[in-house]
């Protein structure tokens, strides 16, 4: 550092200037930003709040008037440095930067707080599942309809809703995770006003055969047809198909209500009811050995799905 600080930028001719980008305001972060100034790197370093930007501000000042007063960099040296500093807010400014470097302190109390938000919200999914499917049920039976709906527990962060030749399935991750800084609901206003907010438990619904399990056919084929993000002040949005894509997108103003996660399942059915099985190409299904048909046909390795042979990201919505 003490070399490094020895010249200034405008003296070392012949480099290119670069900027780095640093995510966080603490200790490490501030630490940093004297190393890449000093070095005569211009440097973005993202603060979550006002707050956040004002302690990493005195903080950067602090190192430097210490390296004033150790004799290893000059006052004017320090204050050509400090002009290569930019605190920003918005992640959309880091567009040509060319390094990132990340110093963020994970919050604690936040991740526990969507932890224990999403864990909420499940349970929610849980009930108004259970709900449903005991009004379908009377529903079936006042119309004399044969349609047989069934509603299964599978542990603490799992369930499943039968119905028809359908299954869904519910699965809460009991991980809590950030969006990429390229994601769309980074350069949302809500999440922009306060970052901590993009952080977000998932509950990710799957759509298999109902005869996939009955006869324990292992080979077949499940598709997520949507994920449920939840944040600690229960906002959520949904990345799926059809009805679960379209209709559950705004994070800004949508939250978590016993009304808006039935509509969610009851969308999740519709779309899984709409969403027919093709039939397996020719070519993969025209061969069949002794031996598979000596088995029981349904447990032969041959793969079932509703879009066997097609790429489902490629389903016309």
């Amino acid at each position: 550092m003490k070399e490094l600080v020895r010249k200034t930028w405008p003296e070392r001719s012949g480099r290119i200037m670069k900027t780095i980008g640093i995510i966080g305001s603490g200790m490490i972060a501030s630490s940093f930003a004297v190393l890449t100034t000093g070095n005569g790197y211009k440097t973005l370093v993202f603060a979550r709040s006002d707050a956040s930007r004002d302690r990493l501000l005195k903080t950067y000042m602090n190192h430097w008037n210490a390296l004033v007063k150790q004799g290893v960099a000059s006052e004017e040296q320090a204050a050509v440095c400090t002009t290569y500093l930019k605190i920003i807010r918005d992640y959309e400014e880091f567009a040509d930067t060319a390094q990132f470097f990340e110093a963020v302190t994970e919050d604690v109390a936040v991740k526990q707080s969507v932890y224990r938000s999403t864990k909420d919200t499940f349970e929610m999914f849980r009930t108004q599942t259970q709900e449903l499917i005991e009004a379908l049920k009377d529903r079936a039976l006042q119309e004399n309809n044969k349609t047989a709906f069934e509603f299964k527990n599978r542990g603490d962060f799992e369930f499943e809703v039968k119905f028809a030749g359908d299954v869904l399935i519910f699965m809460m991750h009991t991980n809590v995770f950030e969006f990429s800084r390229n994601h769309e609901v980074m350069k949302t206003p809500y999440v922009k006003e306060d970052p901590r907010r993009s952080y977000c438990g998932t509950i990710h619904i799957y759509n298999f055969l109902a005869d996939s399990f009955t006869y324990d056919r292992e080979a077949d084929l499940g598709y997520m047809i949507g994920r449920v993000f939840v944040n600690h002040e229960k906002h959520y949005f949904i990345e799926g198909k059809r009805e679960l894509g379209v209709l559950y997108n705004n994070f800004n103003t949508a939250e978590i209500t016993p009304e808006s996660v039935q509509k969610i399942i009851e969308s999740a059915i519709t779309y899984t009811t709409n969403f027919d099985l093709l039939t397996p190409p020719y070519d993969e299904v025209k061969l069949v050995s002794v031996a598979e048909m000596k088995s029981a046909f349904d447990r032969k390795p041959m793969v079932t799905g509703k879009r066997l042979g097609f790429r489902f990201q490629q389903d016309m919505d």
